[in-house]
């Protein structure tokens, strides 16, 4: 009973994912629910260096998986923290293969106050997750990605939609008694002509998946 909780577990991660200031998260296999908090953090200059705490919960099967999350990212501006809202889905494209190929896409969203203006931030990610799918405690996993993200808003004299490349990667370790932990890095880059436009974050989350 333990072992196929703990494969489980590992198989389906809380979908912190393309919110703002979070890695974009694999969603896996498996049949369980799950609940969990996570931090997320910008590492360079072009991220804002931002702190973000957030909580989600994820749900899956053999062939698809979905979930949804909420964080708040702090002093986006001075004594200014903002709300981030998201949700992922994911089609898992193999069966009884020890690696698991994923398409999956999602939603993000954040709105901030700039000024006396609003600016409201959507992000679509589009990508395949490559994880392992066997019954180890330690799922490693990586996901290339296209993402769209349109900034609208009175902050801005129009609305955009750009096109950004990046990749995420991160490693799921879980114990047999439901408890899960997990890290996972994220790159952005879209053309930015000379200046580099790359952003890095970090994520570190705990989850535990209902009985």
């Amino acid at each position: 009973m333990f072992a196929s909780l703990a494969t489980a577990l590992l198989l389906t991660t809380p979908a912190m994912g393309q919110i703002t200031n979070f890695p974009v998260l694999a969603l896996g296999a498996g049949g369980a629910t799950t609940i969990g908090a996570g931090y997320g953090r910008g590492l360079n200059d072009n991220s804002g260096k931002l702190d973000s705490f957030g909580a989600g919960f994820a749900a899956g099967s053999e062939r698809i998986a979905f979930g949804a999350s909420g964080a708040y990212v702090l002093d986006v501006a001075p004594d200014q923290n903002e709300l981030t809202l998201g949700g992922q889905i994911g089609v898992h494209l193999l069966s009884d293969a020890p690696v698991q190929l994923t398409l999956q896409s999602g939603l993000g969203w954040m709105k901030q106050d700039v000024g006396t203006a609003s600016l409201t931030s959507l992000h679509i990610p589009i990508g395949v997750a490559i994880q392992s799918s066997g019954d180890s405690n330690i799922r490693p996993w990586v996901m290339p990605r296209v993402s769209l993200v349109r900034t609208s808003g009175d902050a801005v004299a129009e609305s955009s939609t750009d096109t950004k490349f990046g990749a995420s990667a991160g490693l799921t370790v879980a114990s047999e008694g439901g408890v899960g932990v997990g890290l996972a890095l994220d790159m952005q880059r879209a053309d930015g002509g000379t200046e580099d436009v790359s952003v890095f974050g970090l994520g570190a989350y705990v989850f535990y998946v209902l009985p």
